[in-house]
């Protein structure tokens, strides 16, 4: 199952995007979901066991980890939602990176880059 752990100083919040078929009927199969908090030195799991997940984070200290090829338009409160589904007003895009559980089993390190 795949894992984010915060090896950062500051409380970090991830938010994700799987592959759901049910979502196609919206033109994308893809559902996006966030935000879960981390303490620092915490570990969150995802549900699910797909080969690839996608994902971003960012810290209330303003880093941000992820920022890969995959926008999602997201809420700044938790949300589950088909990702080419607009929601609500006061969203902002996110870009999220892609990680492969085959190539790199396990999860996530959050850390500070320097």
């Amino acid at each position: 199952m795949p894992y984010f752990t915060n090896t950062h100083t500051a409380v970090v919040a991830v938010a994700g995007m799987e592959y759901e078929p049910e979502c196609a009927v919206d033109g994308d199969p893809f559902i996006a979901f966030g935000w879960f908090n981390l303490n620092p030195n915490q570990r969150g799991y995802m549900l699910g066991n797909r080969r690839y997940f996608y994902w971003y984070a960012e810290s209330v200290d303003g880093l941000v980890w992820g920022n890969g090829p995959y926008t999602v338009h997201v809420p700044r409160t938790r949300f589950v939602k088909c990702r080419d589904v607009a929601s609500s007003t006061g969203e902002y895009i996110v870009r999220m990176q892609q990680h492969d559980t085959e190539k790199f089993p396990g999860g996530v390190r959050l850390i500070r880059s320097t």
